[in-house]
């Protein structure tokens, strides 16, 4: 459906870009999460949001990849000028930022709106979740930003800056996770409808009455019993029919 890609993504756009050349994987990854989302717009209409979502932060994360490469350059000496200010890779990072959150706030709208289409109640109250824990780390991480004297002590005071980090970790894992069991759990109907290969039948006879069995009881469980057309089944019983042949003639 998508999510698979999504996942892939998203895990590479946030976990893998906490490094020093973080844009140029932000600009990976949103650009495969682009992919993804567009891919499940054609089942719910909130990904096309998401979508774009992506395209905008690919977007950004290309000018941040090259404000990244421009001040590593510079750091190393090996320009002897920013083409990029400092002041302008800043507002990249803020806008950057803000980005993420929209993201982030799109991401759970709409995997909360496909669960719910599709009764996965528990996928429901993860994306409600993990909205809350992204508000409050972002919240967090602005009250970092701003520069009274006050506020600034109180942050240090309880060691804002850590818990920033540990938070914006908790967020990506937890996304991951929420976005890995919609990849399990939510899935195409023709994917469900597709009929499995039959297995060909094992040479030891209670190995196809094991399998013989089973079958049984998957058929009990989707409350469909039918005629038992097993393949194990049937081997069994020309088995039998051909011992209990050789016991009369020896009789």
């Amino acid at each position: 459906m998508g999510f698979g890609w999504l996942l892939i993504g998203y895990f590479t756009a946030t976990m893998m870009a906490l490094n020093i050349l973080g844009g140029l994987f932000s600009l990976i990854g949103f650009g495969i999460a682009a992919y993804g989302a567009k891919k499940l717009s054609a089942y719910h209409n909130s990904f096309a949001l998401l979508f774009f979502a992506s395209i905008f932060m690919a977007a950004i994360s290309a000018v941040a990849a090259v404000a990244d490469v421009n001040q590593l350059l510079y750091d190393f000496m090996l320009l002897d000028r920013l083409f990029i200010s400092e002041a302008a890779a800043r507002v990249v990072e803020y806008v950057k930022y803000g980005g993420e959150l929209v993201f982030t706030a799109l991401l759970c709208y709409s995997v909360m709106s496909i669960a719910k289409e599709t009764g996965e109640r528990k996928i429901v109250y993860l994306a409600i979740r993990n909205f809350v824990i992204a508000c409050v780390y972002y919240l967090l991480l602005v009250l970092g930003w701003i520069p009274a004297e006050a506020l600034r002590a109180f942050a240090e005071s309880i060691y804002l800056p850590v818990w920033v980090i540990v938070l914006c970790v908790v967020v990506i894992v937890l996304n991951s996770l929420m976005l890995f069991s919609c990849y399990a759990k939510i899935c195409d109907e023709s994917d469900v409808d597709m009929p499995s290969k039959p297995k060909k039948p094992s040479r030891f006879a209670f190995i196809n009455e094991m399998r013989a069995e089973k079958d049984r009881r998957v058929e009990k469980a989707i409350g469909e019993p039918k005629k038992d057309e097993s393949p194990y089944s049937d081997v069994q019983q020309r088995r039998s029919a051909a011992t209990a042949k050789k016991k009369r003639k020896n009789k």
